[in-house]
């Protein structure tokens, strides 16, 4: 297909072509719906053509390809190892198949590599095992299709799922869990967002799609150049797409605006205010409208004081990782039984408990005796609850409570990597095959950490006694307590103490 050639899906709603953004000279391979000004996929986003010399075609290792006017390859599918003759298809659903001619298998579509667009039966979809997931990219500005600074993704904690809009690596928005047919955290899904459906399968993997009636308009999602997750759909009349639904309605809708202890009311100014019974941490900024490092407490909390009380906030989207009381997870660990520890670290005791549907879970309880342990129990939470790698451990929540600070993370029957490293007979159980294979995932877990997370994490500590085992011998990597986030084009800082292995 050459510029300006065109190909229709047989029902004549979907084209691929090649299109011009507005305010803009250069071309692009992109999928739209009805009219060019609605573009819901584009292949070559961060090569453009600068003329109309391009060409979309199957090149000699069976890949789709863009080429341009010097026949050099701006974009591919990227198939490695196509063994036979391959094909594309373009189907009613504005997917954009290849196939393999010989068995029919599919080798790539486009509804697995989106841009800014969600597509009815199209999967976001999230598999914390080996890392991989399919999200959207938002355009750089509406004349730019080439990936901008957001990003929207799933997120798995336990049995919780939930939609996340990022800003480079910082979150931005966030849906609140799925419970199934709508996101708690938006209060309008059921009359707006109807026909969501997905889940999680037990197994490690977690979509989301949506479908629509067959009678019903042309209805998509689209991640703009703002940040703003929005529900559109064709009006017929105007020939265009009308915004029914927007994620972002006023700044309260933003992650974090207020900061920790803090509530957000767009119908007040400053939109931003502290508990009652807080005050601003630094009272400078906050007065700058800079919110974001929230409330402090007046005075310390007393419970045998007659005026602390509870308070009660309705309408509140609250945070996404799971707190859990003292008292469930005295119950769970059977009060801290001597017979449920596993072990002793810097950090404190661990113990293991099982939640009453039956998830057995690692508690790590912060000792009063550990000098470093409160910063380390802070960087922890904050870095682990921000990664997702089948080679990391999964941090499913904390508990604050007091003086009383936990860590409640999966449980892993093998314990560490030291256990059977240093012990002569355990050593034995450990034959090259398995040990090539354990290597090989903490490589996995350290290449996603410096590379290929949203945050880049310097473990600092890593050890064979921080190297946990799941039941089939997988590693991950545990105790985050002294890594390090670095910034995306740091590649080195001042620590300030001496740390780590």
């Amino acid at each position: 297909m050459k510029d300006p050639d065109t190909l229709s899906s047989k029902d004549g709603n979907f084209t691929l072509g090649f299109f011009t953004p507005q305010n803009s000279t250069k071309r692009y391979v992109g999928i739209w719906w009805k009219s060019e000004s609605t573009v819901i996929w584009v292949a070559n986003r961060d090569q453009p053509l600068n003329d109309s010399s391009g060409v979309v075609t199957i090149s000699e290792d069976s890949n789709l390809v863009v080429l341009n006017g010097q026949k050099q390859v701006i974009w591919s599918t990227n198939v490695s190892n196509i063994t036979s003759n391959a094909s594309s298809q373009f189907s009613d659903s504005g997917k954009l198949v290849l196939t393999e001619t010989t068995r029919g298998t599919i080798l790539w579509d486009s509804f697995q590599q989106p841009s800014n667009s969600l597509l009815p039966s199209m999967k976001l979809s999230l598999n914390i095992r080996i890392g991989e997931k399919v999200e959207l990219t938002s355009w750089k500005s509406p004349s730019n299709p080439s990936v901008g600074s957001f990003s929207l993704s799933l997120v798995q904690r336990i049995n919780i799922i939930e939609v996340f809009i990022w800003n480079e690596t910082r979150p931005f928005w966030r849906s609140g869990p799925w419970s199934g047919g709508v996101f708690k955290g938006i209060p309008t899904m059921s009359t707006y967002l109807d026909g969501f459906k997905g889940g999680d399968d037990g197994e490690g993997n977690a979509n989301i799609y949506y479908t629509v009636p067959t009678d019903t308009e042309f209805v998509v999602y689209i991640l703009n150049s703002q940040g703003r997750f929005e529900q559109t759909w064709w009006d017929d009349e105007k020939k265009g797409m009308e915004v029914t639904w927007t994620s972002r309605k006023s700044d309260c809708d933003v992650y974090g605006m207020c900061g920790p202890f803090a509530s957000c009311n767009s119908q007040r100014s400053p939109i931003c205010s502290c508990l009652k019974g807080f005050e601003p941490r630094n009272k400078e900024e906050w007065n700058r409208q800079n919110w974001t490092s929230g409330c402090v407490r007046r005075t310390r909390l007393k419970c045998e004081r007659v005026k602390d009380q509870n308070t009660k906030l309705s309408q509140v989207k609250l945070q996404e990782l799971l707190l859990f009381d003292f008292e469930r997870v005295a119950t769970v660990t059977n009060n801290f039984h001597l017979s449920n520890k596993l072990g002793q670290g810097g950090f404190g005791p661990v113990y293991k408990g099982k939640l009453q549907d039956g998830q057995e879970i690692a508690v790590k309880r912060l000792s009063r005796a550990s000098g470093q342990g409160l910063e380390e129990f802070m960087n922890e939470v904050v870095v682990i609850s921000k990664l997702q790698h089948r080679n990391l451990v999964r941090l499913f929540g904390c508990c604050v409570e007091g003086d009383e600070k936990m860590l409640i993370y999966e449980y892993l029957p093998n314990k560490s990597l030291d256990v059977f490293v240093f012990d002569p007979s355990k050593s034995k159980l450990l034959d090259w095959s398995k040990r090539c294979s354990i290597i090989e995932g903490i490589a996995r877990g350290l290449l996603y950490l410096h590379r290929d997370s949203r945050l880049r994490i310097i473990h600092r500590d890593l050890k064979a006694s921080n190297i946990l085992l799941d039941e089939e011998m997988n590693p991950k990597i545990s105790d985050f307590g002294m890594a390090r986030i670095f910034g995306g084009s740091e590649d080195e800082a001042n620590t300030k103490r001496v740390v780590g292995t």
